[in-house]
């Protein structure tokens, strides 16, 4: 059996418009003050990327790489779809203190892209932390794939760019690989 090349994007927009549903039905869960429901109401692509982050917070690097690999392995088609979606539709995302309801709900209905791209940031930082450069180097190239993601800082309640982050610590990563092994003439 053959699939026709017609059929395929309408099912690229139902996967795209699920991820968009079941991302934005998770923004909606969430109270009237804001605050994230309970963990086992969190649909398990945040769940996964709050315990990635907690463990990298806790020193745990190890932990956050393997919690972040499985929200990259379950979401990650998901997220790709989005970004193509959104970078044809030239939809544009603010960063930094983004107050506007609606704004703040469009970032928010990208849960799987943000968290992808977010997973991807820790795990590249978790293995810089344990000088796995080739591993935080691949990590970071992929951030840098979806730079319409955004990583929320709940600490001071900003939007903040994954991929742009990344390409501070490649050039970090860069630095580092140039103090170890200095290039030298005719063989840069």
């Amino acid at each position: 059996m053959t699939i026709k090349q017609p059929l395929l994007l309408p099912v690229l927009l139902g996967v795209i418009l699920l991820a968009t549903v079941f991302s934005f039905v998770s923004f909606c869960a969430q109270g009237q003050d804001g605050a994230s429901p309970s963990p086992k109401k969190q649909p398990l692509n945040q769940r996964l990327t709050a315990a990635a982050w907690a463990a990298f917070n806790a020193k745990n690097y190890n932990e956050a790489i393997s919690q972040a690999d499985q929200c990259i392995e379950l979401f990650q088609g998901s997220a790709d779809l989005l970004q193509t979606s959104l970078a044809e539709r030239r939809v544009t995302l603010l960063s930094g203190s983004v107050t506007d309801p609606k704004q703040r709900a469009q970032i928010l209905s990208n849960g799987l892209l943000n968290d992808v791209a977010t997973c991807f940031f820790i795990k590249g930082y978790a293995a810089e932390r344990l000088k796995q450069y080739d591993e935080a180097k691949n990590a970071y190239e992929a951030v840098e794939t979806y730079p319409l993601a955004r990583t929320w800082n709940q600490d001071d309640d900003t939007f903040w760019v994954p991929s742009e982050g990344a390409a501070g610590r490649l050039v970090t990563l860069k630095k580092k690989a140039n103090a170890v092994h200095p290039a030298t003439p005719g063989n840069s």
